[in-house]
Protein backbone atom coordinates (compact mmCIF):
# COMPACT_ATOMS: atom_id res chain seq x y z
CA UNK A 1 0.00 0.00 0.00
CA UNK A 2 1.57 3.31 -1.18
CA UNK A 3 0.88 6.18 1.16
CA UNK A 4 0.40 9.51 -0.44
CA UNK A 5 1.52 11.69 2.38
CA UNK A 6 2.68 15.39 2.79
CA UNK A 7 4.32 16.84 5.97
CA UNK A 8 4.20 20.19 7.62
CA UNK A 9 4.08 21.68 11.04
CA UNK A 10 0.63 22.38 13.07
CA UNK A 11 2.44 25.47 14.91
CA UNK A 12 3.80 26.99 11.33
CA UNK A 13 -0.01 27.40 9.64
CA UNK A 14 -2.01 30.08 9.48
CA UNK A 15 -5.37 31.51 7.87
CA UNK A 16 -4.83 33.78 5.17
CA UNK A 17 -7.32 35.19 2.17
CA UNK A 18 -5.72 34.72 -0.80
CA UNK A 19 -7.77 35.60 -3.98
CA UNK A 20 -10.71 36.32 -2.19
CA UNK A 21 -10.24 32.85 -0.77
CA UNK A 22 -9.24 31.72 2.56
CA UNK A 23 -6.95 29.05 3.08
CA UNK A 24 -4.80 27.59 6.01
CA UNK A 25 -1.84 27.99 4.83
CA UNK A 26 2.14 27.29 5.64
CA UNK A 27 4.09 29.72 3.79
CA UNK A 28 3.30 29.74 0.48
CA UNK A 29 1.58 26.29 0.55
CA UNK A 30 -1.90 26.25 0.79
CA UNK A 31 -3.26 22.20 1.76
CA UNK A 32 -6.57 23.69 2.76
CA UNK A 33 -9.00 25.98 0.77
CA UNK A 34 -12.35 27.25 2.62
CA UNK A 35 -13.70 29.26 -0.41
CA UNK A 36 -15.21 32.02 1.20
CA UNK A 37 -15.79 30.65 4.29
CA UNK A 38 -12.92 31.79 6.77
CA UNK A 39 -14.99 30.29 10.17
CA UNK A 40 -14.57 26.76 8.73
CA UNK A 41 -10.35 27.77 7.90
CA UNK A 42 -10.23 29.20 11.62
CA UNK A 43 -12.01 26.20 12.81
CA UNK A 44 -9.51 23.47 10.57
CA UNK A 45 -6.40 25.36 11.82
CA UNK A 46 -7.88 24.75 15.59
CA UNK A 47 -8.39 21.00 14.58
CA UNK A 48 -5.30 20.44 13.03
CA UNK A 49 -3.07 22.02 16.05
CA UNK A 50 -5.62 19.96 18.86
CA UNK A 51 -4.55 17.37 17.19
CA UNK A 52 -1.10 18.28 16.41
CA UNK A 53 -1.23 16.66 13.59
CA UNK A 54 1.55 17.01 10.92
CA UNK A 55 0.56 14.71 7.73
CA UNK A 56 -1.98 15.71 5.53
CA UNK A 57 -2.18 12.50 3.54
CA UNK A 58 -4.77 11.62 0.10
CA UNK A 59 -6.11 8.34 -1.27
CA UNK A 60 -6.66 9.08 -4.93
CA UNK A 61 -8.62 12.70 -5.56
CA UNK A 62 -8.38 14.06 -2.46
CA UNK A 63 -12.00 14.93 -2.29
CA UNK A 64 -12.53 11.02 -1.92
CA UNK A 65 -10.54 10.70 1.30
CA UNK A 66 -8.05 12.57 3.01
CA UNK A 67 -6.62 11.65 6.17
CA UNK A 68 -4.17 12.88 9.14
CA UNK A 69 -1.68 12.09 10.69
CA UNK A 70 -0.11 12.47 14.42
CA UNK A 71 3.77 11.37 14.47
CA UNK A 72 2.61 8.13 12.08
CA UNK A 73 -0.48 7.46 14.08
CA UNK A 74 -4.36 8.09 13.71
CA UNK A 75 -5.80 11.59 16.01
CA UNK A 76 -7.15 10.36 19.37
CA UNK A 77 -8.97 13.07 21.37
CA UNK A 78 -12.45 14.72 21.00
CA UNK A 79 -12.35 18.52 19.75
CA UNK A 80 -15.34 20.41 20.94
CA UNK A 81 -17.86 20.56 18.64
CA UNK A 82 -16.88 18.11 16.18
CA UNK A 83 -19.41 16.73 12.92
CA UNK A 84 -17.69 13.19 13.03
CA UNK A 85 -19.62 9.87 12.01
CA UNK A 86 -18.89 6.68 14.02
CA UNK A 87 -17.83 3.41 12.31
CA UNK A 88 -16.61 -0.32 13.20
CA UNK A 89 -13.39 -0.89 11.00
CA UNK A 90 -13.72 -4.36 12.16
CA UNK A 91 -16.81 -4.53 9.89
CA UNK A 92 -15.79 -2.00 6.86
CA UNK A 93 -15.57 -2.98 3.36
CA UNK A 94 -14.81 -1.70 0.49
CA UNK A 95 -17.62 -2.69 -2.03
CA UNK A 96 -19.26 -2.27 -5.02
CA UNK A 97 -22.32 -0.53 -4.45
CA UNK A 98 -24.93 0.18 -7.72
CA UNK A 99 -21.84 0.67 -9.62
CA UNK A 100 -19.91 2.90 -7.27
CA UNK A 101 -17.28 1.22 -5.08
CA UNK A 102 -17.39 2.70 -1.60
CA UNK A 103 -16.26 2.08 1.72
CA UNK A 104 -18.74 0.78 3.71
CA UNK A 105 -20.00 -0.33 7.38
CA UNK A 106 -23.42 -2.39 6.73
CA UNK A 107 -25.58 0.22 5.05
CA UNK A 108 -23.58 3.08 6.26
CA UNK A 109 -21.55 4.57 3.15
CA UNK A 110 -18.26 6.00 4.39
CA UNK A 111 -16.76 6.84 1.30
CA UNK A 112 -17.35 6.91 -2.32
CA UNK A 113 -14.41 6.04 -4.96
CA UNK A 114 -16.84 5.76 -7.97
CA UNK A 115 -15.21 3.47 -10.60
CA UNK A 116 -12.02 2.79 -8.90
CA UNK A 117 -11.72 -0.65 -6.70
CA UNK A 118 -7.90 -0.01 -6.13
CA UNK A 119 -8.59 3.24 -4.18
CA UNK A 120 -11.39 1.84 -2.47
CA UNK A 121 -9.58 -1.45 -1.54
CA UNK A 122 -6.57 1.22 -0.83
CA UNK A 123 -8.75 3.01 1.80
CA UNK A 124 -10.07 0.29 3.38
CA UNK A 125 -6.27 -0.96 4.12
CA UNK A 126 -5.51 2.64 5.15
CA UNK A 127 -8.78 2.48 7.89
CA UNK A 128 -7.39 -0.67 9.31
CA UNK A 129 -3.67 0.20 9.31
CA UNK A 130 -4.13 3.04 11.51
CA UNK A 131 -7.43 1.70 13.58
CA UNK A 132 -9.40 4.74 12.16
CA UNK A 133 -13.13 4.37 13.87
CA UNK A 134 -14.57 8.16 13.29
CA UNK A 135 -15.04 10.23 10.09
CA UNK A 136 -15.21 14.08 10.60
CA UNK A 137 -15.61 16.97 8.60
CA UNK A 138 -14.89 20.53 8.55
CA UNK A 139 -17.45 22.41 6.43
CA UNK A 140 -20.13 20.46 4.85
CA UNK A 141 -21.19 19.87 2.62
CA UNK A 142 -18.73 18.76 -0.37
CA UNK A 143 -16.44 19.47 3.13
CA UNK A 144 -13.18 20.61 2.15
CA UNK A 145 -11.27 19.13 5.44
CA UNK A 146 -12.22 15.23 6.24
CA UNK A 147 -10.17 13.53 8.94
CA UNK A 148 -10.23 10.46 10.79
CA UNK A 149 -9.77 9.66 14.46
CA UNK A 150 -9.17 6.08 16.50
CA UNK A 151 -10.62 6.99 19.47
CA UNK A 152 -12.03 9.58 21.39
CA UNK A 153 -11.19 10.24 24.68
CA UNK A 154 -12.21 13.55 27.13
CA UNK A 155 -10.30 16.41 26.46
CA UNK A 156 -9.93 16.85 30.05
CA UNK A 157 -7.78 13.72 30.71
CA UNK A 158 -4.04 13.54 29.48
CA UNK A 159 -3.52 11.89 26.43
CA UNK A 160 -1.41 7.95 26.31
CA UNK A 161 0.97 7.56 24.14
Amino acid sequence: MTESCRSFSPVKLDVRQVGGNWRVMEGSSAPLDFGPNEDQARTALRVIQYYKMDSQCFVGDPSRMQYYLVNGKSPVGLFPGEDCAAFNPATTEAKLVSGNWKVVDGSHWILDFGSNESEAKTALKVIQKYGFKYICFVGRPNAPMMYFCRDFRPSSQPSIS
